[in-house]
């Protein structure tokens, strides 16, 4: 009879421990997920609202020329960058860059070039006639 209490007792309370904790887990918000966010374990600070910086000013671009070495247009231009006063004279190909400007396409036939100045778009011709045609 000893026995057979010994197993109920610990039937009831086996019982009474897992209503208590599903009980507990009921109270828990039903994603278990959300804690993790919650805990903040690598203090992530919330991303703070920046007003747009200004460009800085572009550099003012002189074409020279245009010329085709080993069958790879080049392009002949002078840069006068805005924190320097003198001029900076540069052979630059399609894709390569120098101080702020870089070179996205040469057409030596239509004797333009599509520049990257400052992060603004620029067309340059070689010829005046040209610009004022636009």
């Amino acid at each position: 009879m000893n026995v057979q209490l010994r197993k109920l007792t610990r039937l009831s309370l086996a019982a009474i421990f897992c209503a208590a904790s599903f009980a507990a887990s009921a109270v828990v918000d039903t994603n278990p997920y959300q804690l993790i966010g919650q805990k903040n374990s690598f203090r992530l600070l919330p991303l703070a609202a920046s007003p747009a910086a200004p460009l800085p000013p572009s550099a003012m671009i002189k074409l020279q020329g245009l010329t085709t070495v080993l069958a790879r247009p080049l392009v002949l231009m002078k840069l006068t960058l805005p924190s320097n006063a003198s001029e900076l004279s540069v052979t630059l190909g399609e894709g390569e860059r120098a101080a702020d400007v870089e070179v996205v396409r040469i057409n030596t036939s239509g004797k333009t070039v599509m520049v990257l100045n400052g992060g603004k778009w620029q067309l340059l011709f070689l010829d005046p006639d040209l610009r004022t045609r636009e």
